[in-house]
Formats: C-alpha cells, sequence, structure tokens
C-alpha cells in the first residue's frame, strides 16, 4: 500500500503499518543486501540488477529480522562474479515512459578482486490529467457578478468563467475585509503542470568483491538514489449535505426532533461554506438523474426549485444514487483539479499568486554503504559480519485535498541516518552436521530530523501550523538459534531473542494557541522465539508444525493535537501457530507449497484517522486491545510440457478485531451553546485494515521453438483481489456529528477486482538480444489504493488511484 513515491507500507498476510509518517516503523522488516532499511524514505527505492528476494511469511521470531511481527522482505542485488559482462535494458512506452537500467562487471584482479556497476533511470509523465493546469493570466480573468442568487448563496460561487477549475470565487458585492476566499476571481495559479502522477528517479550501485583467501570473502558496496517528481495524487469528493432516510422527504427537515434529515452526503461538495469543491462529472450525473434539481453547469447550486415538495423527492433519490456510484469513484477516474500550490507563503489572504518552490513536488535523495564478510574459521565455524551506513534528505509538498481549494496542504522537510553492525557466528556439533547452531546479534542508531507544515486554507489559525521532532532511536538484539536431525526424517529447530529498543523524542509543536514542547524517552524489551519440527516423506516433499513469539516495540505519533500531544501506542505482541506441506512431484513437473496459519494478537497497533475537537484530522496509531488472523495459502507451479509453465497462487485470510473501540471528538451545538462530544466508534467484530479475505494470482506462460531463428514467449499475469478495508469501519466512514454512518457501503473500502497483463517476447537462439511488448492493466481498471474519510473535519473524502491501462516495448541485450 502506497500513497507516496516515498511512503511505502508492506503488509504480508494481511498483516503490516499502513503509517506514512517519517517515523513510522513498519511491521515488515525490509532488508537491502543483509543492511536494514528502517525509515520509509529509505525502503522504496528502485528494484534493479536483482539476484532474489525473499519474502519471509509470519513473524519472525528469531535471527536477524528487526520488528518483524508480520514478516520480512529481503532483497538481493547481483554480485560480481569474476568474469566480464552485463547486460543493457530499455522500455519505451505510452505517457512518455523511459525506462533505462543495465550492469557491467569485470575482473580486476584474477581470481582476487572484481566489481560490479548498476543502475537505473526512468521517466513517465503524469497519468492523472490537471483540469486546472494552463490557466489563463489574471489581467484576463472575469470577476464574479453581483446578484442577489449569489449572496442567498453564502457570496460563493464556483461557476465559469470566473472560477478556473471549481474553486469558490467571492462575489464583487462582499464587504468583507478581508474577502472571505481571498479573490473576487479564480485564484488558481498560472503555470500548473497538465498533468500529475508523473515518475522521475535514478538509482546507481557500485560492488566490489575481494577474496584474498579461500577463506575469506569481502563485499563493498556503495549506492545512491534520487527521486524527483510530482507528489502523488487522487480524487477527493465532498461531503457536505444530507439526504432524507428511507426517501422520506414528507418528514426531512435539518435539526428537527424526528426528522428523516441524515447530515452527510458522498457527492456533496467540500469545505465548510456554503458553496465548495464538487467535481464537474459529479454535477454532470446529479443533472442527469434530476433535471429539474440541477442544471449541469460545472460548480452551479442546487436549483430552488428542488425546494418544490416533487422536486424535492427527484433531488434526494438523485443523490442517494450518486452516492452509491461513487463508492467505485467517479466516472473520470484519472482526471482531476488540483491546486497543487496552495496559499502564498507571505500573503496567506492572496492564495495562489504564484507557487513556491517545488509546490507539489516529493524529492528524496538517498545514498550509502555497507561492508559486509565471510571468514571461515577452525573447528567448522564461520563469521559473518555486515556493517552499514544509509542517509537521505527528503522533501514533499503535497495537495492533499485532491481540489482547487486549500483544505489541508503538508510540506514535509525531512532527513535522517542509520548505522547498522550484524554479527553471527555458525557451526555445528559433529562431523555429519546433525546438530548445528547459529548465534549472532545486531545494533541499530537511528536519527530523525522531521518538519511538518500544515497550511488548513482559511482555518489555518485554528489548527497545527507546524511540527518539528528530532527522534533517536537505539535497537539491540542478541539471538541463538539450533537445528537437530534427531531422526532420519525428523529435525527440530528453533531460536530465542531478545529484543531491546530505546526512542528519544524531542518535540516542537505550533499551533493556535501558541508554542508547546515535548521530551519522552521510552524503553521497549520483549523475549521473542520460534520452534518447528518438520517430517521428511522424501527429500523433495516435507510437512512443518511451528510455533512463533512476535514483537514489535512501541512508537511516537508524532501527528499530535493541541490538547492531547504526542500520543504513544503500546508494543504489540503476537502467538502465531503454522502448519503446512511442500513438495515435488513427476519429476518436479509439479509442485505444491500450502500452508494454515493462526494469529493472536495483543496490543495490535493500526494506523487509523483520529479527531479531537476544533482540530484537523490526524492520523495515528493506534492499539486495538486483541486482534485475531486464521487464514491458508497455497502456491501450486505445473510443468506440462517443455516451455510451458503455469502457477497460481491463492490465500484466505480471515480477520477481527476482538477488542478496538475508537474514541473520536466533535464540537457541536446543542441548545444554542457549543459543546465538545466524545463518540464511541465500535469496532469490535470488525475486518482489519489491508487483509483481503480472498486473493488469487495466475500466471501463465508459453515459450514457441523457432528453431534456429529462436523463441517467441507469451506471458499472461492476472491478480484477482476480495475486498480491502482501508480503515477500521469496514469501509462505512466516520459517523456524523448524530452517530450515524452516513456513508454507504465500501467508501473507504475497494472492492474486488482483476488486474491482467500481458507480455510477448523474441529472443534470439544465443539468448543474447531479446525484443519485447507488453500492456499492464489491460481492463484499464480504476481502483484505490488507500482512502479515508476526512467528513467531520472538511466534508470531504480522499483517495488515492492506481495506474491506468499502459503498453510499451522493451529492448534488453546480454553481453
Amino acid at each position: 500500500v502506497s500513497n507516496g513515491a516515498t511512503s511505502p507500507t508492506f503488509f504480508i498476510r494481511g498483516v503490516g503499518l499502513n503509517d506514512f509518517n517519517s517515523n513510522s516503523t513498519g511491521a515488515v522488516a525490509v532488508y537491502q543486501d543483509d543492511v536494514v532499511r528502517n525509515a520509509p524514505a529509505l525502503q522504496l527505492s528502485s528494484l534493479f540488477d536483482v539476484e532474489q528476494v525473499n519474502v519471509l511469511r509470519g513473524p519472525q521470531g528469531t535471527g536477524l529480522a528487526r520488528n518483524a511481527s508480520a514478516g520480512a522482505i529481503k532483497i538481493y542485488g547481483r554480485k560480481p562474479t569474476g568474469e566480464f559482462g552485463g547486460y543493457l535494458s530499455s522500455d519505451i512506452g505510452d505517457y512518455g515512459l523511459r525506462d533505462f537500467q543495465g550492469a557491467v562487471e569485470a575482473p580486476l584482479v584474477s581470481d582476487i578482486l572484481s566489481a560490479r556497476l548498476a543502475f537505473r533511470f526512468t521517466e513517465r509523465d503524469g497519468t492523472m490529467k490537471n483540469r486546472c493546469g494552463s490557466a489563463p493570466a489574471f489581467a484576463s480573468r472575469n470577476a464574479v457578478p453581483n446578484t442577489n442568487l449569489l449572496r442567498f448563496f453564502g457570496l460563493l460561487n464556483t461557476d465559469a468563467p470566473w472560477s478556473q477549475c471549481g474553486e469558490p470565487v467571492e462575489a464583487l458585492n462582499s464587504n468583507r475585509i478581508p474577502p472571505l476566499a481571498g479573490f473576487r476571481s479564480g485564484s488558481i495559479p498560472v503555470g500548473l503542470p497538465d498533468s500529475v502522477n508523473d515518475v522521475g528517479n535514478w538509482a546507481a550501485r557500485g560492488t566490489v568483491l575481494i577474496q584474498p583467501t579461500l577463506d575469506m570473502t569481502w563485499v563493498v558496496n556503495a549506492h545512491g538514489a534520487r527521486r524527483d517528481e510530482l507528489s502523488r495524487l487522487g480524487q477527493s469528493i465532498g461531503t457536505r449535505g444530507g439526504t432524507c432516510a428511507n426517501g422520506d422527504v414528507l418528514n426531512c427537515q435539518p435539526g428537527v426532533a424526528g426528522s428523516s434529515f441524515i447530515q452527510g452526503n458522498l457527492g456533496g461538495t467540500q469545505g465548510t461554506a456554503n458553496v465548495g469543491y464538487q467535481a464537474p462529472e459529479i454535477r454532470e450525473r446529479l443533472a442527469e438523474l434530476a433535471p429539474n434539481c440541477f442544471p449541469g453547469v460545472p460548480g452551479s447550486p442546487e436549483n430552488t426549485r428542488c425546494r418544490l415538495r416533487a422536486n424535492f423527492a427527484e433531488s434526494n433519490s438523485a443523490k442517494v444514487q450518486v452516492a452509491k456510484e461513487l463508492t467505485g469513484l467517479d466516472s473520470k477516474p484519472w482526471e482531476g483539479d488540483f491546486n497543487i500550490c496552495g496559499p502564498r507563503d507571505d500573503d496567506p489572504n492572496q492564495p495562489g499568486i504564484q507557487c513556491k518552490k517545488n509546490a507539489g513536488r516529493t524529492i528524496n535523495d538517498t545514498w550509502g554503504v555497507f561492508i559486509k564478510g565471510d571468514i571461515v574459521l577452525p573447528f567448522g565455524m564461520e563469521l559473518t559480519s555486515v556493517t552499514g551506513y544509509d542517509t537521505y534528505d527528503r522533501f514533499i509538498d503535497i495537495d492533499l485535498d485532491f481540489s482547487p481549494e486549500t483544505l489541508f496542504h503538508i510540506e514535509t522537510q525531512d532527513q535522517g541516518w542509520q548505522v547498522t553492525q550484524d554479527l553471527k557466528l555458525s557451526g555445528q556439533f559433529d562431523s555429519e552436521g546433525s546438530i548445528r547452531w547459529e548465534v549472532g546479534g545486531w545494533f541499530l542508531r537511528e536519527e530523525l530530523d522531521v518538519t511538518v507544515r500544515n497550511d488548513l486554507g482559511l482555518f489555518s489559525a485554528l489548527g497545527v501550523g507546524e511540527r518539528a521532532y528530532i527522534q533517536d532511536v537505539f535497537s539491540a538484539a542478541g539471538y541463538a538459534n539450533m537445528a537437530f536431525d534427531f531422526w532420519d526424517d525428523f529435525t527440530l529447530d528453533g531460536g530465542i531473542r531478545y529484543n531491546w529498543e530505546q526512542k528519544k523524542l524531542d518535540y516542537q509543536l505550533t499551533g493556535a494557541l501558541g508554542a508547546s514542547e515535548q521530551q519522552l524517552n521510552d524503553i521497549w524489551q520483549d523475549p521473542t522465539g520460534t520452534i518447528r519440527l518438520t517430517y521428511r516423506f522424501r527429500e523433495d516433499t516435507h510437512v512443518f508444525w511451528k510455533y512463533t513469539r512476535g514483537f514489535k516495540p512501541g512508537t511516537y505519533n508524532a501527528t499530535s493535537s493541541e490538547s492531547a500531544g504526542v500520543s504513544v501506542a503500546r508494543p504489540e505482541t503476537i502467538d502465531a501457530f503454522e502448519a503446512g506441506v511442500a513438495g515435488s512431484w513427476l519429476d518436479g513437473r509439479v509442485t505444491l507449497d500450502f500452508s494454515a496459519f493462526y494469529y493472536s494478537y495483543t496490543d495490535y497497533q493500526l494506523f487509523t484517522a483520529q479527531q479531537f475537537a476544533g482540530g484537523q484530522p490526524e492520523f495515528v496509531i493506534l492499539n486495538a486491545e486483541s486482534a485475531e488472523f486464521y487464514g491458508a495459502e497455497a502456491d501450486v507451479a505445473i510443468r506440462p510440457w517443455n516451455g510451458a509453465y503455469a502457477n497460481v497462487k491463492a490465500g484466505w485470510i480471515e480477520s477481527e478485531f476482538l477488542d478496538f473501540v475508537q474514541i473520536q471528538q466533535d464540537r457541536t451545538i446543542i441548545q444554542g451553546a457549543a459543546v465538545v462530544v466524545n463518540r464511541e466508534l465500535q469496532n469490535t467484530g470488525n475486518s482489519l485494515l489491508n487483509a483481503p479475505r480472498f486473493k488469487v494470482s495466475i500466471t501463465g506462460e508459453q515459450t514457441f521453438p523457432l528453431w534456429q531463428y529462436g523463441s517467441l514467449t507469451a506471458r499472461y499475469d492476472g491478480v484477482w483481489t476480495d475486498e480491502t478495508f482501508y480503515d477500521a469501519t469496514e469501509g462505512r466512514g466516520i459517523p456524523n456529528n448524530n452517530n450515524v454512518e452516513f456513508l454507504p457501503d465500501h467508501t473507504t473500502s475497494q472492492t474486488a477486482f482483476w488486474l491482467h497483463n500481458l507480455r510477448l517476447s523474441y529472443r534470439t537462439p544465443s539468448g543474447q538480444f531479446e525484443l519485447a511488448g507488453w500492456v499492464r492493466n489491460i481492463s484499464n481498471e480504476a481502483y484505490k489504493t488507500f482512502a479515508f474519510d476526512a467528513s467531520t473535519f472538511n466534508n470531504t473524502s480522499i483517495y488515492f488511484v492506481g495506474d491506468p491501462r499502459t503498453f510499451g516495448g522493451n529492448i534488453t541485450i546480454n553481453f
């Protein structure tokens, strides 16, 4: 799950943590060449020149897998082989895709020293149209006319031509000083990009292999990367307004006791003013369903004729229908209206005259080095040492309201560094190797320096303006593993690990109440372990039973509120049970890997939206008292004849919050007085986030020999994913002030969908040249990759959207 190019969150078997903050530490440990990538800004580097990827499923109770309560992903780049060689690969596709990668290696000193240099460079234009792009010069724009109708609807208007792309504009007859909207003609800056969601990054690494003796090997690696592209944007759908429950228009009066009126309407306007942004395609759909109420002009308010009883029913029916349709995104999922600039720093009352430097961009520079040594010692022992240093410097400026208005625009500047040291000593107790052992440990030192600035537009003075903090992490662990072949066909193996972590936070918040500071210092520690029994029917077929105790330390919620300050999420623990079978039959033509598992979590950490009265939504890590997962997965591969390959992977997960009640705060008016209301969101019994019940992936490949002319290979890849929930409400979002769930089912979830990819390639007989064509997302499926509900703050809902259909070609040359 990713809501940005440098904010990845990983899930294995439905377990993970979709926290995109700078100080996030996920439940899946990510390693590159045995060096942990702790900060999210370091994790999503370009994949290139990869030798293998190991996915360790389930909690890792021992060994080198820090914080891995969900599992670990270990990526290994290709190492020098001591031979001269290399390759160059180039992809050219639509949306201006240009992707070049390659590697070259050569021996420097025969049998002692060799080197490999690899790189990747990727550029692609935006896949989402920005209708706010190419705005005319300010001098040529029209001003809002003076009409009584505009006064009636709040002195704001979103009609063209005075509004450039749906932004509210204030009427000429307003006597507000300063004007409420800041402009009396369109405020959209000149020169905004015509498309967003582009790609721009490069990465390179150099690796040197040193073998001074037969008993010693050293690998030295230096790597760097840069990402410079527009921050990822998606769709916003307003939720302001209301409908009549069960179509009861005869008894539908806002604020009247016993009324059927339900506050909130997916597909309404956004913001808190009477007139706010509403996508033109939504307005057009409402006009199609209720022509007597909605004139169909982009940005026009609902016609006053809808106050007539007959037309009111028509309007209500249209709103209900459109709300249901919008749970699958609107009719133009790859179009939007984005003012990525936000108000100008030096004049907040005159928004958008010009863009700030790097407005709307994500820029991330990373580089690092590591040294790995493998040394053979006497008595059959081996020592492995891995020392690493990585650092990054990142800037993210994102128009998170995905609209031409400024509701919440966030700028993050952060930098960090980490030093890691891993040591492992392994050996065996007997000459036959029936008893094997391993001891080791690691140390991590990390420092993050983060500044986050929030721009809430007209309400900036009422919320948190800036958060700045320095976080220090000290993490260490020691472990011991042993494997014992106590019978010919049985192996008992396992290990223990003691985990220790200290976090320090020096924090400063600037908001409506002034500046405040906090200093926190916490230590979390816990033992974990694994034990497994394996029975081998034969050398290539076995069954196993396993128990693992997992642990993930606590974390600081740096998106704190003025009222509550920095909150601390407790550590989570897990008891995991698993059994499975893996085997190969018919001379390797059929392979099977099947497992069933049960996870029991205490203080399960999840990332979700939380709101305190009068403030903006804050994305924080909360603890569910308890949660459980159980399920099964199967991986079947078949090679029925030469050149043919089929692979089916299927997973089934049942997940549930056993005990999770969340508190949300709202400020409402009761008998003329403003009061703060605590509302309990009862999530007990709901499914967990990002844990689709079923998932199936299918790969089919057939190679057709062309004899002396080479070969032709056709490949299909398809993935079907069941409904995925992005919050703890199972897709219904946060209830309104009356504690009514007004959003339709599936609003904050992605319903089941397929993705299909095709690739056709030609390869010469020598294998040195390959020419291919490919299509991804063949059916042009529009799907959400993340969603959250901000209705209680600014009457909107936010959706990140996957890429549309793309196609292109590839040329690869090996030498």
